[in-house]
């Protein structure tokens, strides 16, 4: 499974700029949005170099409801975990610890 992560993230570095090609969003807003000049950009496209928050945030621009599943999904498999484990609290601990640190700073 993890090889398999690695080949599609390899997978998305190649085709990137197919991606943001195909995408209704300008080059100039992926950049602004990365926070690079576009000649970082223009270079990290060619040499195929964007990191994993970079991969992230484009996707995350691009493919934007994709993007909002797939991080729910992530979020609920965690919470399940967490309660299968016990890491659960009550909803008075809950609520305490939240006045604690918003409403009683």
């Amino acid at each position: 499974m993890i090889i398999q992560s690695i080949f599609e993230v390899q997978n998305l570095l190649n085709n990137i700029d197919k991606h943001i090609a195909k995408s209704h969003y300008k080059v100039e807003y992926i950049v602004k949005e990365l926070g690079i000049n576009p000649s970082t950009y223009y270079r990290k496209l060619h040499e195929k170099r964007f990191d994993l928050n970079e991969l992230s945030k484009i996707c995350s621009l691009i493919y934007p409801e994709d993007y909002k599943s797939i991080q729910l999904a992530n979020r609920l498999e965690k919470s399940i975990e967490q309660i299968e484990l016990g890491e659960v609290m009550t909803e008075e601990v809950f609520f305490a610890n939240y006045d604690k640190k918003y409403l009683h700073e």
